[in-house]
């Protein structure tokens, strides 16, 4: 009988839809300006976006996107340009039509990762669903567990994590903790390809994307099915940006590696660092203008047209 009421709450969960899972008393209002503005966020078809150039919004690869994809910013509507899937890695970078935004959270310059960043504040937005009914647990009718997703999406929220683990291909967050963090949230469906951002040197950075959840359609808090004190919480899992910012670079700056509008002797230095770049990081080298794995001839014969235009 509890099972059943558990899933007749499911079925009954409300419609209101503002991305972000958080608890009930633990939203923000809109006097929180401790995090990126509202316009650096991208709702890209179904899912979400960063934008991370004047020109360019970076997501996830993993649901669809065409040329006749509404994207929305701040309220405008786009177009896809230019679509491009990196070979290997779930992100997509997609050059904007006709746009030109003053708001974008860049990729860091260096590897923000490293043990010190662990249990550090991380700032994450998305137009997926949000939270819908409360969940109780299968052993105690009384005992809050978690949430269910709301049913809907499509508005912008914003809330705070820690960052738990991280690996050199994603970053691990988890839904575990009442209050953790002043805005405690978690990951729902809609929110893949929404950013995680971290404050350092002064400004926002894109470090993560957000790509997968535990449990479908849930953020739970506490174990719901047994009292297991190693219940670690909704897994949230992030793919990291600083790894693909090679490949992201080489197709926004082309030949211009260090990015000051021309190509010139700096940038055949820099192109010499990445000559013959071993196979093992294929499709992430800044010099692989032509995305094909290597950094070779093919890509010097670009790098040679380009040459102080």
């Amino acid at each position: 009988m509890k099972y059943l009421f558990i899933l007749l709450l499911i079925l009954l969960s409300n419609i209101f839809s503002f991305g972000i899972v958080l608890h009930p008393e633990g939203e923000p209002n809109e006097s929180w300006i401790d995090k990126p503005l509202d316009s650096v966020l991208a709702k890209v078809g179904s899912c979400s976006g960063v934008v991370i150039h004047p020109q360019y919004i970076l997501t996830v690869d993993h649901f669809s996107v065409s040329y006749s994809t509404a994207i929305y910013v701040d309220n405008q509507i786009y177009y896809p340009e230019e679509i491009y899937s990196h070979e290997n890695k779930d992100i997509r970078l997609i050059k904007v039509e006709d746009a030109n935004f003053l708001d974008f959270v860049d990729i860091p310059e260096q590897d923000l990762m490293s043990e010190e960043y662990l249990d550090k504040n991380v700032i994450i937005g998305g137009f997926g669903e949000s939270r819908g009914e409360e969940v109780y647990a299968s052993y105690d009718a009384y005992l809050l567990v978690g949430y269910s997703w709301s049913g809907s999406r499509g508005n912008l929220l914003w809330g705070t994590n820690e960052i738990d683990s991280y690996s050199p291909s994603s970053i691990s967050v988890y839904f575990n903790e009442l209050f953790k963090t002043p805005y405690e949230c978690g990951l729902a469906v809609g929110d893949s390809g929404g950013g995680c951002f971290y404050y350092s040197n002064g400004q926002w950075w894109t470090i993560a994307l957000g790509q997968s959840v535990h449990f479908y359609g849930y953020d739970y808090f506490l174990n719901p099915y047994a009292d297991d004190p190693n219940f670690l919480g909704t897994f949230n899992s992030f793919i990291r940006i600083y790894p693909m910012r090679g490949w992201i670079e080489s197709i926004i700056y082309k030949a211009d590696f260090d990015k000051d509008g021309y190509v010139d002797e700096l940038d055949l230095m820099l192109f010499s660092e990445d000559w013959l770049a071993p196979e093992d990081n294929v499709f992430n080298y800044r010099a692989d203008i032509n995305r094909d794995g290597y950094v070779n001839f093919l890509d010097f014969a670009i790098f040679a047209s380009e040459w102080k235009k």
